[in-house]
Order: C-alpha cells, then structure tokens, then sequence
C-alpha cells in the first residue's frame, strides 16, 4: 500500500469518496491511503451511510484529520473489515502520544468502528465499494468544537497532529502489507 499525507486544505464533503479520487489528486497508483487536515460537512446528499440518512444526521468538524482508502477488487465486507483494524490501529498509535491518566482503559470504548473517549466521539467512519474497489473514509476529530454530537479531539489531548498522522499512516501500511503478504504464503485447497 502506498501512503502519503497531503498538504491541501479540502472540505471533506463525501464526495472524495470515489473510485480513483486518489490517482486524479496524488500520483498514488493501486493500493493507497492519504491523509489530510480539514474541515468535514457531510450533509445528507453525500452520505453513505443510509443509517445516518435515516436519522437525518450530518457529519460537521471545524477540522479533522481525513483518511481514504482505496483498495482495488476488494469486496465491502473485506474494507469493512480493514476499516475495522484501522480503528483499532487509531488507539494503538494514540497511546505513545496521550498523558498516563488518558490511557485508563474505563474511559476508551469502542462501538463498532468509532473510538469514545469519556463518552465523546474522537472519529467517523465509513467503507463501501464501487465496481472496481473498496474505498474506507476515516476522519479523527482534531477539534472538538461546533460538532454536531458530543466530541473529542487531538488538540483535547495535545496531540502533535503531523507527528501522529505519520505514525498511523505507516501501522495502517504495515497491517495491510501484512495481510496482503500473508495471502502469498497459503497452500490452496
């Protein structure tokens, strides 16, 4: 997988969510993730998430840090199931940056694919699938403000934005090298 962390200032509106979004913006061919700073306003129109829809609810951050993954020939419940070790991947590259008395296990619950902290929010997620690949969207709240839902943010935990966001990029590439490395090595049946 490739990886990289860009430096534009977009308003993740749903719409990046597409096949080959990443290739027109990057020079990021096949497997790829990135990542960038900005503002989410998600309204109904560009909501996959037909739950969300169902409850009329919307998707709002003064700034998040946003995460796209395309994977090609991958079904959804395979990036539902990558989504899923993401957030996992979320905590676990948190940890080295967050104070002692933020890591006290009764205070992080996870609830499918979102992080709680305290019972605010720290994350959304979505994964879905177009006709040539599966496509996951990640935004971590950086700012806890003007959010739609109770909140928490990096800059909650004094969190080095740029720092963290490397550090996550790189164990996400890890865990997906991994699992794709693993398939090379298995006697069919």
């Amino acid at each position: 997988m490739r990886v990289q962390f860009l430096k534009i200032n977009e308003v993740y509106t749903g719409e990046q969510l597409k096949p080959l979004w990443i290739y027109e913006n990057t020079s990021l061919l096949g497997d790829a993730l990135v990542a960038w700073v900005g503002e989410a306003s998600v309204g109904l129109d560009h909501m996959i998430d037909m739950e969300d829809v169902k409850n009329k609810d919307w998707i709002y951050s003064t700034q998040m840090v946003h995460f796209i993954v395309e994977c090609f020939h991958q079904n959804v419940i395979t990036m539902t199931a990558f989504q899923r070790v993401m957030v996992f991947c979320l905590y676990e590259s948190l940890v080295p940056f967050l104070k002692p008395d933020r890591l006290k296990e009764d205070l992080w619950v996870r609830k499918g694919d979102d992080w709680y902290f305290n019972k605010k929010k720290l994350n959304v997620g979505i994964a879905t699938q177009s006709p040539t690949s599966g496509m996951i969207h990640i935004g971590v709240n950086v700012s806890s403000k003007e959010t739609p839902v109770p909140t928490i943010g990096l800059e909650d935990f004094s969190v080095p934005v740029e720092k963290w966001v490397n550090t996550y990029l790189e164990l996400v590439k890890l865990e997906w090298d991994s699992i794709v490395e693993s398939t090379f090595k298995v006697k069919s049946l």
